[in-house]
């Protein structure tokens, strides 16, 4: 059932769910909160990255490789402000590549 869809109330419908994750990227590592969310939150909210690259649409399915965007604030306090990172791999419980946003 595609719930955007189901109703003809809103123009654009997003979802999202809020969790914590901890996080492991070479020498640096974090314990954060997390959201996960559905395609089309990023453009209904105006988010952008600042570097690498945005989401594809495989990535919006329950495949087995997950993606990360790490936010400014993770970016700055526990990643060390390192463009680097953009690429590598963090560690979850599964590998995730990484995202950063503004």
């Amino acid at each position: 059932m595609d719930w955007q869809e189901q109703t003809h109330a809103f123009s654009r419908m997003a979802a999202f769910s809020e969790g914590e994750l901890n996080l492991r990227a070479g020498e640096y590592s974090s314990v954060t909160s997390s959201v996960s969310f559905s395609k089309g939150f990023l453009d209904l909210f105006g988010v952008r990255h600042v570097l690498g690259r945005s989401f594809s649409d495989e990535e919006y399915t329950d495949s087995p490789s997950f993606v990360v965007m790490v936010g400014d604030g993770l970016w700055k306090r526990s990643l060390n402000q390192d463009p680097a990172i953009v690429g590598k791999v963090i560690l979850r419980i599964d590998p995730m590549e990484a995202l950063r946003h503004e």
